[in-house]
């Protein structure tokens, strides 16, 4: 992968989640409207997974596990897809199905021997089978990108003259790592991958409206900063909601003060989508 590895980030992590657990909140103030973001796309779940639609997305989903796959708890049966999709997305989740339930040969069908000989070698059918896609590349070979429920990013290359047909996955990689516990290690984990990708890796921790809508701000990391989330308190704009700061380490010009809206349950329990929100900044 292109982008820096998650066990050299949790490690830079460390130290700003550490300064972090002292902070108080502050800069609550500020205009506009509060924004509460989308919940992960229903059709981007792989291995048998039920739709998205509850307050903690794939909690109680499954991957279909006949063959053996590994995944989370739950019966969940998934919609029937075709048989060889012509979109990236759904081809490489396909692909991850494939591989959760150890059905070799559908991989080999959908790839070639050397990938499925791979992720065999690799242990990739141990790893939660309940993936969700963030975004795929365009152009003659899509590389798609997804997160399961225990922190895992898989990415999927394809051959786009194939898709629809046979073989059209050219390789696929899955990186192991877990989602931070407790809202400075959450917080700061966002901040960090706002400055410097992957972008994947920040939808897991949110979701695609809030990821874009931050990866269209300057980010802390612009101007040399790092950035490091606060104590949890009500938010401002938000009845009901709990909300977390981001407070500006270093830098060679002040950023605005950032308040994240988040979910503490999923936030304790070190699961996805755990920020659901963002209020005015100020």
């Amino acid at each position: 992968m292109a982008a820096m590895t998650l066990r050299r980030r949790v490690g830079m992590l460390s130290v700003a989640a550490v300064t972090a657990i002292g902070l108080t909140a502050c800069g609550k103030s500020g205009s506009g409207n509060s924004a509460l973001g989308d919940a992960p796309a229903t059709s981007g779940l792989a291995g048998g997974s039920s739709p998205n639609t509850s307050p903690s997305p794939g909690a109680n989903a499954s991957p279909t596990n006949g063959n053996g796959g590994s995944g989370g708890g739950g019966g969940a049966t998934a919609t029937q897809s075709p048989l060889y999709p012509k979109d990236a997305k759904t081809y490489g989740l396909e692909i991850l199905k494939a591989i959760a339930n150890k059905d070799n040969g559908r991989l080999v069908s959908l790839s070639n021997l050397n990938a499925a000989n791979y992720a065999q070698q690799q242990n990739y059918a141990s790893k939660n089978g309940q993936w969700t896609n963030s975004d795929c590349t365009s152009g003659s070979t899509p590389a798609c990108s997804y997160y399961n429920q225990t922190g895992d990013i898989a990415v999927v290359n394809l051959d786009a003259s194939k898709l629809g047909s046979q073989g059209a996955g050219s390789s696929v990689s899955i990186e192991g790592s877990n989602y931070p516990q407790g809202p400075a290690n959450y917080i700061g984990s966002f901040v960090y991958d706002w400055s410097y990708g992957p972008y994947v890796r920040m939808v897991s921790l949110s979701s695609n409206a809030i990821a874009d809508h931050f990866k269209a701000l300057p980010s802390y990391g612009s101007v040399g900063a790092s950035g490091a989330g606060g104590t949890p308190y009500p938010c401002a704009h938000t009845a009901g909601k709990t909300c977390v700061d981001v407070i500006q380490q270093g830098g060679t010009a002040t950023m605005p003060v950032q308040h994240f809206i988040v979910d503490m349950t999923r936030i304790t329990a070190g699961k996805p989508n755990g920020i659901i929100g963002y209020e005015p900044a100020g």
